[in-house]
């Protein structure tokens, strides 16, 4: 008489819907207790268009932004705005329901597959809804990130269903279908797209037949999803100033980094032991793969699939590594479906209790990360909480702009200028506490003579400096102290590369020995590419590039650096601005 599993011990599926329900209940709560409606980091680049101020075009919904292109998010975002009006908290909301949608749907489709329920599939709801997402749950930008990772997710079930519940020609026009779908989301989407084009063309040759029809739809999607990815790279500008390497091992390091915190920022103080557990699985998944292509012919179609959907976010973990750190936080929800993929393998072809022995791996894996991915994400979710509060009683204090960037730009934008002009818009559309928003008082200007006390790897002509090296700096004084309210720079830039420069400023009084980051401020090309000369559409039409920092502090000296690279840069002109007393 067989031995009672584990699973028949416990009532399975009961349990994996309970922690998927209180994790999904868990998730929300945490969104509502933490999301704001305080603009971060790249929403500023959606306020001109939700707020009315800028007319939505054709143009600007395919430009770029940094390196990805994104139709599909700032649709959603802009219908959600349309519904709802501007609350940054709806698209919070709406990537915990898709990612909770994903999640229940893999526990379906997994118990179909196996024909019972398991304790092990506890391992979506663990992986996919735990508080280590809290740097996407709580940002509304990150929509890009979860229409991804859930059309993704979708392309996996549909493989994983091949032939189980779902023929092979709707599983391919499905897989088609999303294929079409995942470049509108972003560079993390197209990098998907090669190695599912590839099993659509080759499905049809796999012994499956089918119809006419769905081999002329099969091409139609091929070739569609094609031309949008090859649409992408169309007037392409490289982002400056991110980090590049051709280091073979440092982009497979990264990539693999990248791998391994798709379990969560839990994973990432575990490097090196999740990469290693990271490969082991993966090597496990292709033999597994490769021994099921040989013992069962018959579901080729879904081993291929399986297979090239490993591909896929191996594709994308590449391009991480090759100009990012893969153990970055926001990562782990575009990795996540990477283990998803393991554990349908495993679930597939995993052989009786090797099979259940590595799905038990992968449970107790996600669930003993669990706690240490909660407490990143509260401890996250707290402190970026407590400073976007604090941004708001300060508004509501009458504190004008100037002061509100200074003291919370860090929070906000790493570029004071955005904040600057894009704030009075969310004053004029009434949006919640920034209907309280005080104007900044006028300015005068105290110009600081364009002639260095000090520079390096600088050769100064005619007003114009000729930048050498990676370290080029130029120093400026005043005759004393002045407390200024910020500083700013006019100037033009060229390069033998036609590249956009990475400017850097900083500011100190003659009290202070020495420049400090405490005292800085940059400004480089990211964000929107329509914006990415002057900084924001407002400025589009300046007929140079003027680049300021709100610095509420006395200023003796400021230390500029032109660029990380040789370049020519000319200083227009260079003041401080000091309110203009009652």
């Amino acid at each position: 008489m067989p031995k009672p599993s584990l699973d028949s011990a416990v009532r399975a599926e009961p349990f994996v819907w309970t922690v998927f329900a209180l994790l999904l209940l868990a998730a929300v709560a945490f969104v509502a207790r933490f999301g704001s409606n305080v603009p971060i980091w790249d929403d500023w680049d959606l306020v001109p268009f939700l707020t009315g101020e800028q007319p939505v075009t054709a143009s600007w919904l395919w430009s770029q932004h940094n390196e990805h292109r994104v139709p599909l998010p700032r649709l959603v975002h802009l219908v959600l705005n349309e519904l709802f009006g501007f609350d940054l908290r709806i698209a919070m909301f709406l990537d915990v329901a898709a990612i909770g949608l994903l999640a229940s749907a893999m526990i379906v489709t997994v118990r179909r597959l196996r024909g019972r329920a398991s304790l092990t599939d506890a391992f979506f709801p663990l992986v996919l809804l735990h508080p280590g997402h809290a740097v996407n749950f709580l940002w509304s930008w990150q929509l890009q990130f979860f229409a991804s990772t859930v059309l993704s997710g979708a392309v996996l079930l549909r493989i994983a269903r091949c032939r189980a519940g779902l023929s092979v020609a709707s599983a391919a026009i499905g897989v088609g279908v999303l294929s079409v779908l995942l470049p509108l989301c972003g560079a993390n989407g197209l990098s998907l797209v090669l190695p599912l084009t590839v099993w659509l063309v080759v499905v049809p040759r796999l012994g499956s037949a089918p119809s006419r029809r769905a081999r002329v739809a099969l091409v139609f999607l091929a070739v569609s999803s094609a031309l949008i990815a090859g649409m992408y790279f169309l007037h392409y500008e490289r982002v400056p100033h991110h980090h590049s390497t051709h280091d073979v091992c440092e982009i497979l390091g990264s990539s693999l980094q990248f791998l391994s915190i798709g379990l969560g920022p839990g994973a990432g103080s575990l490097w090196p032991w999740s990469g290693v557990v990271t490969v082991a699985m993966l090597l496990a998944c292709v033999v597994l793969v490769g021994l099921a292509w040989r013992g069962r012919p018959q579901e080729r179609e879904r081993i291929l699939g399986m297979f090239l959907f490993l591909v896929s976010v191996g594709s994308l973990a590449l391009g991480v590594g090759l100009g990012r750190d893969g153990l970055e936080p926001r990562y782990v929800t575009l990795a996540a479906p990477a283990w998803c993929a393991i554990y349908l393998v495993v679930s597939v072809y995993g052989p009786g209790r090797i099979g259940f022995l590595l799905r038990l791996l992968l449970v107790l894996c996600a669930a003993s990360l669990f706690f240490v991915n909660a407490r990143s994400g509260i401890a996250y979710a707290s402190t970026l909480k407590a400073k976007l509060e604090s941004f708001e009683r300060d508004m509501a204090a009458g504190h004008p702009p100037y002061v509100l960037i200074h003291r919370h730009g860090k929070s906000l934008h790493p570029h004071h200028h955005v904040p600057t002009d894009y704030l009075p818009m969310l004053k004029r559309a009434g949006v919640g506490k920034f209907a309280l928003l005080s104007e900044n008082p006028s300015f005068r200007e105290i110009s600081v003579p364009l002639e260095p006390m000090a520079s390096g790897q600088v050769v100064f002509e005619n007003g114009i400096a000729r930048c050498s090296g990676k370290h080029s700096f130029a120093v400026f004084s005043l005759p004393e102290d002045t407390h200024a309210a910020g500083v700013r720079l006019t100037y033009s830039h060229s390069d033998s590369k036609h590249c956009l420069p990475y400017v850097s400023m900083y500011w100190k009084s003659s009290a202070e020995s020495g420049f400090t980051y405490e005292r800085f401020s940059k400004f480089s090309p990211t964000g929107d590419r329509a914006v990415w000369e002057r900084g924001t559409l407002l400025r589009n039409l300046d007929p140079e590039t003027t680049f300021g920092a709100w610095t509420c502090a006395p200023i003796r000296e400021i230390r500029i650096h032109p660029d990380f690279k040789p370049c020519t840069f000319q200083f227009l002109r260079l003041v401080l601005l000091v309110p203009n007393e009652e």
